[in-house]
C-alpha cells in the first residue's frame, strides 16, 4: 500500500519501521531535514522536508493518491490538521497521534468531521497497558483477546513447579487446567513449540487461555501475587496521569513523584486523590521517605530510559514480591532491561506502532477475515492475532484441523465461539463467524487463509542467497550477487554483525545470522536491536532443522570463492532443490 507517515521522532520511527519491513511504500514527512536523511539511510522511504499541516508540502508527498496517511508529530493540532488535508486531497484513510486529555475526550464527537479512521494515544494506551499488569501482578506480560474472554500471559518458569521434564501435550492434564503455551523463550532463542517439546526451569512461556483458567494455574504454581493496593509512579507525564485516573478509579492508593514543581501542582489538582511529590527520582533517599519499600507496585514512567531502568532494579532490590513495570523506549535498553531480572518493561512507541500495523493489516486484506486484534510478545519475536473468520475463508473453515495442513511457523492457540473460548485439538473445525486467535514467528500475516501452508507462503520461509562468512562482506561482492531489496539473505557465522548491517542499509535486504559465539551475537544485537539472530555452529549437521524447523526449502548460494567445504555440508543436508 502507499502509505504517508507525517513525522519521524520516537512513534512515527517505530511506525516506518514496521511498515517499510512489510513491503508497503512508504513516504515520510518532517520538518528537519535531518531526521528525514535519516530515514531514507535506514529504511527505504521517500522523504519530505516540510510542514505536514500545509497544502503545498502535502501535495509534494502525493498524499492524494495515498491509501493511508499517519500523522504522529508531537502537536495533535498539527496531526489533526494534517488528516484533514489529507483527507480532502483524497487519501483514502487517516490515523492521528492524539494525546492531549482534553483533545481525546471530544474525539468521538469529531472524529466523522475530520474524516479520521482512528486515533490513537500512546500514553493512554501504555497506561492501559500497565494497568492490567497491575490488576494482575503475577504476568510479566498480559494480553487481552475477544473481549476479555481469552488472555496470553507471559510468565517465567519458576523453579519447584513441577513444569520442567513434562512434554507439553502432557501439561493440561498435569496441570489441571486447559491451557496452551503457545511460545517460549529459552535465553535468545524463540519458538513455537510442538506437543513434544519440554520445559526447563527459567523458560519464559507465552500461556493462552481463559482468565479463570490463568488464575487458577497461577495459584497451583504459586505465582499468585495479592491484588496492588499502594502503588507508586515516578514520572509525573502523561502517562502517569492516565494511569493515575485509571488506579484511583479502583480505590488504589497513589503516590506520584515529579521533579517539576509547576507539573506538580497540576497534577494536584488533576489527580486530587492521588498524593503528589515534588521530587528527584534519583535521590533513593527521598524515596525511601515516601515508602518505596511499603508499595505494592512501583512504576518507573520518567523520560530517561536509563534513569528508569537503574529505578526498576532498585525497586527490585529492596526485596518483597512487589510488581514493578519500567517504561523504555529504545529497542536496546528494552533487552538490557529484561537481561538485568526486570520482569515487565514496554515501549509506548511499540504499543502504538502494533495498534496502527493491526489497522493496516485489516486494510491489506483482500478478504473479508479482519485482523481484529494485534500485540507482540518474547521481546518482539512473536506476534499474536485475533482474525475473524469471514464467508471467504475457503480451505480453512470447515476443515478438521489435524487435517488442515498449517505453516511451521504458526499456532492456533484459541477459537472463539458463540462466546467460548476453546483450545482447540486435532477434530476441531474453523466455522465462518469464529474468532480465531494466531501466534506465530512470521511477519505480515493479513488474513487467517495465510495460516495455511502454500506455496506462495512456504517460500517465505526460504533464503535468496548465503553469505558464508569468515571474511567481511564487501558492497562489491553483495551487488554482484544480485540481491535486491526484500531478500532474505542468510549470514552463516556473521561473527559482530557488520556484514548485516552493511546488506541492511546498501541494498535493503533482510539479513538473519547465526553464530557459535554468543559474545559476537551480543555486539550484533548492540549494531541493530532488530537483527534476527541464533547462536548455532553452521558446520552442525543439526544446522537447518534447529535454525529453520525444516521450512528451509531453497537456497541460491551466490558467495563461492571461500569455504566451499561448509558449503557443501549445509547443500547435503536442505531438505530439497538447494541451487548451488
Amino acid at each position: 500500500m502507499n502509505i504517508v507517515v507525517a513525522g519521524g521522532g520516537k512513534v512515527g520511527g517505530e511506525v516506518v519501521q514496521q511498515l517499510s519491513q512489510e513491503g508497503h511504500s512508504v513516504t515520510v514527512v518532517d520538518v528537519s531535514a535531518a531526521r528525514v536523511e535519516e530515514m531514507n539511510g535506514q529504511y527505504d522511504v521517500m522523504g519530505i522536508v516540510g510542514n505536514c499541516a500545509t497544502l503545498q508540502v502535502m501535495q509534494d508527498a502525493q498524499v492524494g493518491k495515498a491509501d493511508l496517511m499517519i500523522a504522529t508529530t508531537a502537536s495533535d493540532e498539527q496531526n489533526l490538521l494534517a488528516c484533514l488535508l489529507a483527507k480532502k486531497l483524497g487519501a483514502q484513510h487517516t490515523i492521528a497521534r492524539v494525546r492531549d486529555p482534553q483533545y481525546v475526550g471530544q474525539m468521538e464527537y469529531l472524529s466523522e468531521d475530520l474524516g479520521l479512521s482512528m486515533y490513537v494515544n500512546p500514553e493512554y494506551s501504555a497506561a492501559s497497558e500497565i494497568f492490567r499488569l497491575l490488576r494482575f501482578p503475577s504476568a510479566q506480560k498480559l494480553e487481552v483477546f475477544a473481549g476479555g474472554r481469552v488472555e496470553i500471559v507471559e510468565v517465567t518458569v519458576p523453579e519447584g513447579s513441577g513444569l520442567a521434564g513434562i512434554p507439553l501435550r502432557e501439561l493440561p492434564r498435569a496441570m489441571g487446567a486447559r491451557i496452551l503455551i503457545c511460545a517460549v523463550q529459552r535465553d535468545e532463542e524463540v519458538c513455537i513449540p510442538k506437543g513434544d517439546f519440554v520445559l526447563r526451569d527459567g523458560d519464559r512461556i507465552s500461556i493462552t487461555a481463559e482468565p479463570n483458567e490463568i488464575t487458577r494455574v497461577f495459584k497451583k504454581w504459586g505465582l499468585l501475587r495479592k491484588k496492588v493496593d499502594n502503588v507508586m509512579l515516578v514520572g509525573g507525564g502523561l502517562i502517569s496521569y492516565y494511569l493515575g485516573r485509571m488506579l484511583c478509579g479502583i480505590g488504589a492508593r497513589v503516590v506520584i513523584v515529579e521533579k517539576d514543581a509547576a507539573r506538580c501542582r497540576e497534577l494536584c489538582e488533576l489527580l486530587p486523590e492521588a498524593t503528589i511529590i515534588n521530587g528527584d527520582s534519583t535521590d533513593h533517599e527521598l524515596l525511601g521517605e515516601v515508602g518505596i519499600q511499603n508499595m505494592d507496585g512501583v512504576v518507573a514512567l520518567t523520560g530517561s530510559d536509563e534513569e528508569n531502568i537503574i529505578l526498576g532494579m532498585y525497586a527490585d532490590s529492596l526485596g518483597e514480591a512487589r510488581k514493578v513495570v519500567v517504561k523504555v523506549n529504545n529497542g536496546n535498553l528494552v533487552r538490557l532491561g529484561e537481561r538485568a531480572g526486570l520482569e515487565s518493561v514496554l515501549s509506548p512507541k511499540h504499543i502504538t506502532a502494533n495498534t496502527i500495523l493491526r489497522y493496516v493489516r485489516g486494510m491489506s486484506n483482500s478478504l473479508d477475515s479482519n485482523v481484529e486484534a494485534l500485540h507482540t510478545f518474547c521481546s518482539g519475536q512473536v506476534e499474536a492475532l485475533e482474525f475473524s473468520v469471514g464467508t471467504q475463508a475457503d480451505g480453512v473453515a470447515g476443515v478438521s484441523l489435524k487435517d488442515l495442513e498449517l505453516r511451521r511457523d504458526l499456532l492456533l492457540a484459541c477459537i472463539i465461539r458463540d462466546g467460548r473460548a476453546i483450545i482447540p485439538g486435532g477434530l476441531d473445525m474453523i466455522h465462518r463467524g469464529d474468532h480465531v486467535l494466531v501466534v506465530t514467528t512470521a511477519e505480515g500475516l493479513n488474513d487467517i487463509t495465510e495460516t495455511r501452508l502454500t506455496e506462495r507462503n512456504e517460500t517465505m520461509d526460504t533464503y535468496t542467497g548465503c553469505h558464508p562468512g569468515g571474511e567481511a562482506l564487501t558492497l562489491e561482492a553483495a551487488k554482484a550477487c544480485g540481491w535486491k531489496e526484500g531478500d532474505r539473505i542468510l549470514d552463516v557465522g556473521c561473527g559482530g554483525g557488520e556484514s548485516m548491517l552493511l546488506l541492511k542499509k546498501t541494498l535493503g535486504v533482510k539479513p538473519v545470522g547465526c553464530d557459535r559465539d554468543e559474545g559476537m551475537l551480543a555486539r550484533a544485537r548492540l549494531l541493530d536491536a532488530d537483527f534476527k539472530l541464533r547462536v548455532t555452529d553452521g558446520m552442525s549437521l543439526d544446522f537447518p532443522s534447529l535454525y529453520f524447523d525444516g521450512a528451509l526449502l531453497e537456497c541460491s548460494f551466490s558467495l563461492m570463492n571461500r569455504h566451499d567445504e561448509m558449503l557443501n555440508e549445509l547443500y547435503c543436508v536442505l531438505k530439497k532443490g538447494a541451487k548451488v
